[in-house]
């Protein structure tokens, strides 16, 4: 087997800048891993998803998951990586934009979040998105407050 590369990870300038996705895909990766060990062992697909339950609680994937996962196995698949996906990559929720918005709460904290979407030229549910899970602002009575920053 040939020696494992290690790559470089570059430290984000902005907390915001990185998405906290690597600590799901790893979770998800290790249970595929659990059931790939389980298959080759002669569990069953019930049992697997009740010792991934116990061993996860409420990070688990969900039953269906299991099963898919565990009749990919049993057909022989060695692969526990998920499959490349052609997905269009989200353009609203970039570095530039979470940026904009940020300078916008705070050139001014008293409009709508309808208006900082219309200033910043993306949705309003993006903007929504942006305000509430990257950035942590929420309105507390009129003017908009951070939380996490």
């Amino acid at each position: 087997m040939p020696p494992a590369t290690i790559s470089e990870w570059t430290w984000p300038e902005k907390p915001w800048h990185r998405l906290h996705l690597d600590l799901a895909v790893t979770k998800m990766e290790d249970q595929r891993i659990c059931i790939k060990f389980c298959v080759k062992n002669g569990f069953k697909g019930a049992e697997i998803s009740w010792v991934l339950q116990t061993a996860y609680g409420d990070a688990v994937m969900s039953q269906r998951r299991v099963f898919e996962w565990y009749k990919r196995l049993k057909e022989g698949r060695e692969e526990t990586a998920d499959n490349e996906r052609s997905e269009r990559p989200s353009t609203s929720t970039t570095p530039e934009k979470v940026d904009m918005v940020l300078e916008l709460v705070r050139e001014d904290r008293r409009i709508t979040v309808r208006e900082f979407a219309e200033e910043a030229g993306i949705s309003f549910g993006s903007t929504q998105s942006i305000m509430k899970d990257i950035l942590g602002v929420r309105r507390l009575t009129t003017p908009f407050s951070f939380l996490k920053i």
